[in-house]
């Protein structure tokens, strides 16, 4: 056995002869959420020495611990994913793991996603999941999703591979749920969502099956992954229902859009401003005024007193003040910003407007299109081992 695991550890289990799990401590799994379902996926794949990237922005609560068996009372008041990662650690010291206890939506930059081989999905509200699918598309690797009820005791596994093959996790989202999620314009909506009611053992099963399509995909074994096709189970009256997502022409995802070509920055976020991103890192050949992209939804702030406009990361209630310590309205959103309109930007820091650490974004110009990576500990760390 390699790559540090022990060969006494893996003995049983190398009888299986497409088992690999020297393969699979070479991987990557990025796992959104580590509430009910996450617990279970996260054990599975620590079990099975895969590296694992846990991302969750809540905290321990008693009513958890019905479901999570990583968590105990003694951890109640701590982030999710911190305390999910040290008792992973401790479950198998051969797999190596890392935390963000953060959103989705403002503190998990795309580099955490571009460095994964898959993104697994134990979320629990509709706008995570579009996110999720979106920058794993964006990323050019496979979302696994996954749902659970307690009170109906049925579960639903799909795999949205990349590409424009398939369908992917938005082509079935009913466009009147846009405005329920406030997708568009996030700030004016209240993202939080009640809990589902879920049971332990009914996260156990679903998460088995997710990582289960994550380990085939690991190891090679695509003709056993049914891409697009939800699965979903009655454990009540053991029934399974199989249903193929179809491919929506008007999805608003651009399933032909994705990273290539990254460019590495030398500096990380809090040490880059608008303006080195346009004077300083665009090429030349992409011309007079190129645009640069944040792939994220910025809000246009102003204030009412001294006139100063500045920028943002668009989040649902957030208060800003302005140096003048007047509060900043907000007077629009933007998602791009083109060289010409960013005069009165050059100087912000891009953490100033809120974008996260190993975040990418792109800049264009006469037909020319380039991806700029920002470095972050975390990432580089991944990175790194991906290439032992």
């Amino acid at each position: 056995m390699t790559n540090g695991i022990p060969a006494e550890r893996y003995a049983s289990v190398d009888r299986i002869s497409w088992y690999k799990p020297d393969v699979l401590a070479k991987c990557t799994v990025m796992l959104l959420g580590v509430g009910a379902l996450g617990n279970h996926i996260a054990q599975h794949l620590a079990l099975n020495c895969v590296r694992i990237l846990v991302v969750d922005r809540d905290t321990v609560s008693l009513s958890n611990l019905t479901r999570s068996p990583l968590f105990t009372e003694a951890v109640v008041g701590r982030w999710k994913a911190e305390v999910a990662a040290e008792r992973l650690r401790i479950m198998n010291p051969s797999t190596a793991v890392h935390f963000i206890a953060g959103d989705i939506q403002y503190d998990v930059g795309l580099a955490h996603f571009l460095h994964s081989d898959i993104v697994i999905g134990g979320l629990d509200s509709r706008l995570a999941r579009m996110l999720a699918n979106r920058y794993a598309r964006l990323a050019g690797i496979p979302y696994i999703d996954g749902g659970i009820d307690g009170e109906s005791l049925t579960g639903r596994v799909c795999v949205h591979l990349p590409g424009d093959e398939d369908a992917c996790y938005e082509c079935s989202v009913n466009p009147a749920s846009y405005t329920d999620v406030g997708l568009t314009y996030p700030c004016d909506n209240e993202l939080e969502v009640p809990g589902v009611p879920t049971l332990s053992f009914g996260a156990a099963f679903i998460a088995s099956v997710q990582v289960a399509e994550a380990v085939k995909l690991l190891l090679g074994m695509n003709e056993y992954v049914n891409p697009a096709v939800e699965m979903r189970w009655d454990m009540l009256h053991h029934t399974v229902l199989k249903t193929r997502v179809e491919k929506n022409p008007d999805c608003m995802v651009d399933h032909k859009e994705h990273i290539n070509n990254t460019v590495r920055l030398p500096v990380p976020v809090d040490q880059c401003t608008v303006g080195d991103v346009f004077l300083r890192f665009a090429p030349a050949c992409l011309g007079k005024n190129p645009v640069l992209d944040f792939h994220r939804d910025i809000s246009v702030l102003n204030c009412t007193h001294c006139g100063k406009v500045t920028l943002a990361l668009a989040r649902p209630k957030a208060q800003h003040a302005c140096t003048c310590s007047t509060r900043l309205v907000q007077i629009g959103y933007l998602h791009a910003l083109s060289r010409s309109d960013a005069q009165q930007f050059l100087d912000m820091r891009l953490s100033d407007i809120g974008i996260p650490d190993a975040d990418i974004i792109s800049i264009c110009g006469d037909g020319a299109n380039y991806w700029f990576e920002f470095p972050a500990t975390l990432c580089s760390k991944v990175t790194e081992e991906r290439n032992i």
